[in-house]
C-alpha cells in the first residue's frame, strides 16, 4: 500500500508540474516574462487545459480509481493543490500589472478550482471541472493573443486601447469568460464547482469564491489600465488577428451560454464514465 500511495502522489505531482499548479508555478512566471505571447497562448490556452483533461482520462482508463479513492490522503492532496492554486493564482493575478501575467495567473487560479471539482469525486464537480478547463483554455488563448498585440503596438509605452481597440476589447471580453460571468457558458462550470465545494465544507466554498473575486479584481484592473485613455476614433487595426479570434471565441461562449446543453452534455457523459469507473458494478 505504501508503494501504491507513493506512485499515486508522484503521478499527481507530475501533473501539477505540467499544470503550473502552485506551489509548482515558478516556470509559469518565467514563461510569462520570456516567451512570445503566441507561444503562451498555445501553452496556457491549449496544452495546459488538454493536460488537465488527460489527467482525468488517465484516472478513468487506469482502472485504479477505486483503489486511489480508498486512500483519503490522495483526495486531500488534490483538494490542497486545488485550493492553493486557486487562491495563489488569484492573489498573484491581483498583484500583476502586465497583461500577460494577469491572463496566466488567472489560468492557474481557474485550474485550481477545476482540481477541486475533480477532487470532490462528484458528478457536478467533475462536470464543472471539465467545463472550467475548456472555457479557461479558450479565454486564455483570446487574452494572450490580445495582450501580445497590445504590447507590440504600444512599443515602449504601456498597452492601450488607442493603438489596438479590437485587441483591447478581446482582452476584456476574455476576462468575462475567465471569471465565469453569465450569460457566457463559463458560468455553469464555476457555479457547479463552487456549489459542490460549499456542500463539502463552508470554508472550501468560501475560498473558491474569494479566488473568483480575486480574478475579477485583477481583470477589472487590467481593463481599466487598457482603457485609461479612450480612443478618439475607433479604427480597426491592420491585421486584427487577436480581435477576430476574440470575436469568434466570444460568439462561441455566448452561444454555449444560451444553449448550454450542447456544451455540457458531452462533459456530463464523461462525468458518468468517471463515476462508473469510480464505483464499478
Amino acid at each position: 500500500p505504501s508503494t501504491f500511495v507513493l506512485l499515486v502522489v508522484i503521478l499527481v505531482v507530475a501533473f501539477a508540474l505540467k499544470l503550473a499548479a502552485i506551489p509548482f508555478h515558478t516556470h509559469a512566471a518565467l514563461l510569462a516574462s520570456e516567451v512570445p505571447a503566441s507561444a503562451l497562448a498555445l501553452y496556457f490556452g491549449v496544452l495546459v487545459p488538454t493536460t488537465f483533461i488527460a489527467f482525468a482520462q488517465i484516472l478513468v482508463l487506469s482502472g485504479l480509481l477505486p483503489a486511489i479513492v480508498s486512500i483519503g490522503k490522495v483526495q486531500d492532496l488534490l483538494l490542497a493543490l486545488g485550493i492553493t492554486s486557486a487562491l495563489g493564482g488569484a492573489f498573484l493575478a491581483t498583484g500583476s500589472t502586465e497583461l500577460r501575467r494577469v491572463a496566466v495567473y488567472s489560468v492557474i487560479a481557474n485550474l485550481g478550482q477545476a482540481l477541486v471539482g475533480i477532487a470532490t469525486l462528484s458528478g457536478p464537480g467533475i462536470i464543472g471541472a471539465m467545463a472550467i478547463a475548456l472555457v479557461t483554455g479558450m479565454a486564455a488563448t483570446q487574452q494572450l493573443l490580445a495582450a501580445g498585440t497590445l504590447e507590440r503596438r504600444a512599443g515602449a509605452d504601456r498597452p492601450s486601447a488607442t493603438t489596438a481597440p479590437l485587441a483591447a476589447l478581446a482582452f476584456v471580453v476574455g476576462g468575462f469568460a475567465m471569471i465565469g460571468a453569465p450569460p457566457l457558458v463559463a458560468f455553469p462550470g464555476h457555479f457547479f464547482v463552487e456549489l459542490i465545494a460549499y456542500s463539502y465544507s463552508a470554508w472550501m466554498g468560501t475560498a473558491l469564491v474569494i479566488a473568483t473575486l480575486g480574478v475579477l479584481v485583477a481583470q477589472l484592473r487590467a481593463a481599466m489600465a487598457i482603457f485609461r485613455t479612450a480612443p478618439e476614433r475607433w479604427r480597426v487595426e491592420r491585421k486584427p488577428i487577436a480581435g477576430v479570434v476574440g470575436g469568434v471565441v466570444f460568439t462561441a461562449l455566448l452561444i454555449g451560454g444560451v444553449q448550454p446543453d450542447g456544451f455540457l452534455q458531452p462533459i456530463a457523459a464523461f462525468a458518468d464514465q468517471f463515476l462508473r469507473a469510480l464505483h464499478p458494478l
